[in-house]
């Protein structure tokens, strides 16, 4: 938190002008045409704001170096200068060096300084605790701020660590099944590295928090490629692909993850019941899809972390404005996700 003794000195010049000029104006007590022709008006007018400011600027000092630290004797001491050394200082500026400057004092006669200080007091019951009412109200919003920066920090962590979860399952999964064509000694494999190297590419260097549809779709592709490698039959896959959803945002590896997820656990063998994958623009939204045929095989424990973390992250990142869900019968299954035009 930072010091602003002028923001201080910008409200307290306005609650002066509240508490004292204008009351004084109201009451015609102060002339400003005949103030500034008097010498002696200037001077008793800039002694008294330097010593009103004086009675907020000590309580306000010492509240922004010890209430953080809690520190509440430095506290109360601060309290008690900032009530008693303006006074003091006004006397020595009004009734001492004016009377031996110029000639003149505050006080038509002279006055103890005890009852200088009784009759001050009043001002600095004033003015003191404005002091303390400024920090209060810079600090309580700077815990806000604070507070509101944390919750933002721990938001862009929480999407870092579930981005770094899906990442090494979708490369396991990619890796698995270029092992098994290099296992094979196929012709595909070099081809299926070349295709792997492009997906890590994106994997590692794509650190932004939106890539287009278009973007995300390359790598959809190469996902769909690898996959063909491997597998002894031509996959039934059905695209449909709007064209105006292709400039628009999206989180990456959102599509890759649901459509590695319909290759690992789905059954594509019948051309009458593809993978069917829809992306279009509609009003405000991006929607996008996959259905696929259920497969005999149960699903791992590492699978099950891909869509887990589609579902957290997408509350993350549209929180109150995505939709995702999974329908799912004894023989396919289907994902739908929703998110606003960006």
């Amino acid at each position: 938190m930072k010091f602003k003794w002028f923001y201080l000195f910008l409200a307290f010049f306005a609650y002066d002008f509240m508490n004292e000029r204008i009351q004084d104006l109201l009451m015609l007590e102060l002339d400003l045409t005949k103030s500034f022709q008097n010498n002696e008006s200037i001077l008793l007018l800039i002694s008294q704001l330097f010593t009103f400011y004086a009675y907020s600027f000590i309580t306000y000092l010492g509240f922004f170096h010890f209430y953080p630290k809690r520190k509440w004797g430095y506290c109360i001491l601060f309290i008690i200068l900032g009530f008693t050394l303006p006074i003091s200082l006004r006397y020595l500026i009004e009734e001492l060096l004016y009377d031996l400057l110029f000639g003149f004092t505050n006080y038509y006669q002279r006055v103890s300084f005890s009852f200088y200080m009784r009759d001050n007091s009043i001002y600095a019951f004033r003015y003191a605790p404005f002091g303390i009412v400024f920090f209060f109200i810079q600090y309580t919003l700077f815990k806000e701020a604070q507070a509101k920066k944390l919750v933002q920090v721990n938001h862009e962590m929480e999407l870092s660590l579930l981005r770094s979860q899906i990442n090494p399952h979708f490369l396991l999964n990619s890796l698995n099944n270029v092992y098994a064509l290099v296992y094979q000694k196929s012709d595909k494999a070099l081809k299926a590295i070349d295709t792997l190297s492009g997906l890590l590419k994106y994997s590692l260097y794509e650190n932004s928090e939106l890539v287009s549809v278009s973007t995300e779709l390359e790598s959809v592709y190469k996902i769909i490629e690898l996959q063909k490698m491997r597998l002894s039959y031509e996959p039934a896959i059905q695209l449909n692909i709007d064209d105006a959803s292709l400039d628009h945002q999206i989180p990456p590896f959102i599509l890759m993850s649901i459509i590695e997820n319909a290759f690992k656990h789905g059954d594509l063998k019948d051309a009458n019941t593809p993978l069917i994958i829809q992306i279009e623009k509609s009003n405000n939204q991006i929607m996008l899809s996959t259905e696929n045929q259920k497969g005999n095989q149960s699903k791992d424990l590492v699978g099950g972390i891909g869509l887990q973390n589609i579902r957290k992250r997408l509350a993350l990142s549209f929180p109150n404005e995505n939709h995702f869900e999974i329908q799912e019968s004894n023989t396919t299954f289907k994902i739908q996700i929703t998110l606003p035009l960006l």
